[in-house]
């Protein structure tokens, strides 16, 4: 029988963070990895496009 090797488990799981911007604005959340904004423009100055 072979020995079988199993990969060591990832070492920490990544913290999703909301964008410092984000933070406290009422019109967005964070939803699982991305930013979602229901404003067509960033209240702070930036699209949402360069939100990513």
């Amino acid at each position: 029988m072979r020995d079988k090797k199993k990969t060591p488990p990832y070492p920490f799981e990544p913290e999703w963070v909301q964008p410092a911007r984000c933070r406290g604005c009422i019109w967005g959340r964070l939803e699982g990895t991305k930013q979602f904004c229901s404003l067509p423009r960033c209240m702070h100055g930036d699209s949402m496009l360069e939100r990513g």
